[in-house]
């Protein structure tokens, strides 16, 4: 078993009712590599699959905290903490998911702005009005097209889009000046 794969195999077995033998399977991986991001993610999806949802944003948190700067990731590890917290509050209705992704979200999007995700996740999840509407606006900016965009209505769009014009910051300008500055 590949490390990257723990999360998904905990998705895949719970399908077959394995979950408990992967749960010890688990168990018997950590003892022998170790703690890591892809282990704790895994961990907080047989929480959150057992009805654990309290462990479950446990384990996330300290998936979170166990990214390696040094590991190569195929996706960002805030996307899949993200996209798991997502995946949760649709199974559960538990907003402490929610909240959670908004975090990693925006702790993403401090790290890069110009990456798409955290602005659609913003958009779709915010309760700030003016979050909501300037993740919005940068996302449709990026990616005009995303099925996503259609929970939005027409008015919330264009409003959006008007507001990330007065302030696009993908295309703001330097001062001008006579100085070249080191």
């Amino acid at each position: 078993m590949r490390l990257n794969d723990l999360p998904y195999m905990a998705s895949y077995v719970n399908h077959f009712g394995q979950l408990e033998t992967f749960r010890k399977r688990l168990e018997q991986y950590t003892e022998k590599n170790g703690i890591s991001f892809f282990q704790q993610l895994a961990e907080g999806i047989v929480a959150g699959l057992g009805g654990q949802s309290e462990i479950a944003l446990e384990h996330f948190a300290m998936a979170r905290l166990n990214v390696s700067a040094r590991e190569r990731y195929t996706l960002p590890p805030l996307f899949l903490l993200a996209a798991n917290c997502e995946w949760f509050y649709e199974r559960t209705n538990d907003n402490r998911f929610i909240e959670a992704g908004l975090d990693y979200a925006r702790k993403y999007n401090s790290l890069d702005a110009t990456e798409l995700w955290p602005y659609a996740y913003l958009a779709k999840h915010s309760n700030s009005g003016t979050e909501r509407q300037m993740a919005l606006g940068r996302a449709l900016f990026l990616a005009p097209n995303l099925e996503i965009f259609s929970s939005f209505s027409n008015a919330e769009k264009e409003l959006a889009r008007k507001e990330f014009d007065k302030n696009n910051l993908f295309t703001k300008q330097l001062p001008k000046t006579d100085k070249v500055q080191i």
